[in-house]
Formats: C-alpha cells, sequence, structure tokens
C-alpha cells in the first residue's frame, strides 16, 4: 500500500485546493472569466451621459462588438467606460457617439475607427471626439 507523508501530502493537498477553487471559479461564472481573458477596455468622455446605461451595446459599423460597463460623473462630465472584443482593432482617433437603437429608445455607444495606428488598452476617448444624442426636451 502506498501512503502519503511529508512533501507528498502536502503536495497533494495543494494540488487538490487549486482544482476545487478552480471548479467552483468555472462554474459560477465562466462568461465572465471568458469576458475578462477576451475584452479590451477603453473609456469615452461626454458632455452629458444621454440615457446611455451599463449593459447598453457598443456598435462598430452596426455590428455589436461589446458593452458598456459602468456610466460615472467626471468633472462634470460623463465618463463611460466600455468593453470591447479583443479581435476588434479600434484606431488612435476613434469617435464614440452615444445613438438611440431601438424604436423603444434605448442607447447604444457607437464608435466609428479612424487613424493610422491602433487604439492601446484603457485609452481615453477625449471629450473633443465624442457627441452626446439629440434631445427632444431640448429642442422645445
Amino acid at each position: 500500500m502506498l501512503k502519503y507523508h511529508g512533501s507528498n501530502l502536502v503536495r497533494a493537498g495543494f494540488l487538490g485546493a487549486v482544482l476545487i477553487i478552480l471548479v467552483i471559479l468555472v462554474g459560477l461564472q465562466p462568461e465572465k472569466l471568458l469576458s475578462m481573458a477576451t475584452n479590451v477596455r477603453y473609456q469615452a468622455l461626454f458632455s452629458e451621459a444621454g440615457g446611455i446605461m451599463p449593459g447598453n451595446d457598443v456598435t462598430v459599423s452596426g455590428m455589436k462588438v461589446g458593452t458598456v460597463q459602468d456610466v460615472s460623473l467626471r468633472d462634470g462630465d460623463a465618463l463611460v467606460t466600455f468593453l470591447v472584443k479583443g479581435a476588434v482593432e479600434l484606431g488612435s482617433d476613434t469617435t464614440a457617439h452615444i445613438r438611440t437603437g431601438t424604436l423603444l429608445g434605448e442607447r447604444v455607444l457607437t464608435l466609428e475607427s479612424a487613424g493610422n495606428t491602433t487604439m492601446k488598452p484603457q485609452t481615453l476617448i477625449p471629450i473633443t471626439r465624442t457627441s452626446s444624442p439629440y434631445s427632444l426636451t431640448d429642442a422645445v
């Protein structure tokens, strides 16, 4: 009979604990683990939030490429944090626009890629390259 003792016991216990933790993590949140590994985070600064909310779609040329993660205030402006699929390359002069995506008024963050170089992760799109949606209350 084989018996565990000494360093073999510690090694087996450590391996078992790591496997249990991995199984729990994958079992509870597989889509979040996948998205964290394959998505790139960017931010855009808008003069107003225009109804955009976490969970709204991010599109490039009409195709969904990500989701809005957070909307917060920064010096009186709206800071929108969003995730984009890692396979999507955005140019260094990319512009961001909040637009109406559905007949019910749901907002969509639309990106228009521009520039000769690729935008790096965590890049902030400045307020000069963003626009908020047309507001009916402003027009009245």
